[in-house]
């Protein structure tokens, strides 16, 4: 399946004794189609069908009862060593892979004593079109320190009963409405991104756009402020995070290309053009304003410091905007 909830089924019944292969449908090897299944995940779902209600009941169907499910990214498969991808593991381990997410759905597992054995193996074809391939990854997007504007905005309501409350009872009331609102910031507001690439990345680092961010407010650090200080003016306590962002397929020829690219002298040519946009949706017209937007740019020649897989790119703005970025080396 992949980021848009698209799901192809495969339903095989089979005694969980039995060695079991499955093989999968013809792969054309392009940087596009590379670049839609670095996306998708493989889910192995695995039930058992219970037919004793069956046998009593006639004409009643049998009972499936899920066990667990495991979800393993393509990505994670395409950068392993060698043309195989090997699971030989408890389903307690499997339970804290970072790489594999794992949901047990029956109670009655006892995780350290199940175990999952599997093999995914590419072909000789796949295998030598993934030799010295990478993956490249923006893993989160984060603008912090938010002016006012960018913010969320809420109508001040007076604290029933109370001719004049304490500055305590007036900011445990701002926390409050500042987490309502937040609550309900996908009726209210919409923060986009677009990344654009350059001429020269063009046909290698696609371009996208995202409106998946969220805002953010830190009402832990909210608390320990001084009550005497004004926390409806502090930047600091407000973030928008744009999460769970497209993975992007490197052929070994395309990373030569922008590895050639960053090595030569400095120019614009090395920048990603970068927009963020916040837009009021129908019932936050009201109070939330007319449509913001950043602009900045995103200079990649950090990914050629020795040994670096993660690194927080900050983008060339006077805004507050960093970019984690990753990328598997070959």
């Amino acid at each position: 399946n992949n980021t848009t909830n698209d799901v192809i089924y495969t339903t095989i019944s089979v005694d969980l004794l039995d060695e079991l292969t499955i093989r999968s449908n013809y792969i054309d090897l392009t940087n596009d189609l590379m670049n839609q299944l670095v996306n998708y995940n493989v889910i192995i779902k695995v039930n058992l069908f219970n037919d004793i209600v069956s046998n009593k009941v006639k004409g009643h169907a049998p009972n499936e009862d899920t066990l667990f499910e495991l979800s393993i990214p393509l990505s994670t498969i395409f950068v392993s060593v060698g043309t195989k991808y090997n699971i030989d593991s408890s389903l307690s381990d499997l339970s804290s892979n970072s790489l594999i997410h794992t949901t047990i759905t029956n109670t009655n597992i006892v995780l350290t004593n199940s175990f999952i054995q599997l093999d995914i193996i590419s072909d000789n074809d796949l295998a030598e079109y993934l030799n010295g391939s990478s993956i490249m990854k923006y893993n989160s997007i984060t603008y912090s320190n938010l002016s006012n504007p960018w913010t969320l905005h809420y109508k001040e309501e007076p604290l029933k009963g109370k001719i004049k409350p304490t500055l305590d009872e007036l900011k445990s009331k701002h926390i409050e409405s500042v987490n309502k609102a937040i609550s309900n910031q996908e009726k209210l507001v919409k923060y986009s991104i677009n990344i654009q690439s350059n001429q020269i990345f063009n046909d290698i680092i696609p371009s996208f756009k995202s409106d998946n961010g969220k805002v953010y407010f830190d009402s832990n650090l909210a608390l320990t402020i001084d009550s005497n200080e004004n926390i409806k003016e502090m930047p600091a306590l407000w973030s928008v995070i744009f999460p769970s962002l497209p993975n992007i397929f490197l052929h070994r020829k395309q990373l030569k290309q922008i590895l050639t690219h960053l090595k030569e002298e400095q120019t614009i040519e090395h920048l990603l053009s970068i927009t963020l946009s916040r837009v009021s949706l129908p019932d936050g017209l009201a109070l939330e304003g007319p449509p913001l937007t950043i602009e900045g740019k995103l200079d990649l020649t950090g990914l050629l410091q020795p040994n670096t897989t993660t690194i927080d790119l900050p983008i060339q703005s006077e805004h507050t905007v960093v970019i984690n970025l990753s990328i598997s080396k070959p």
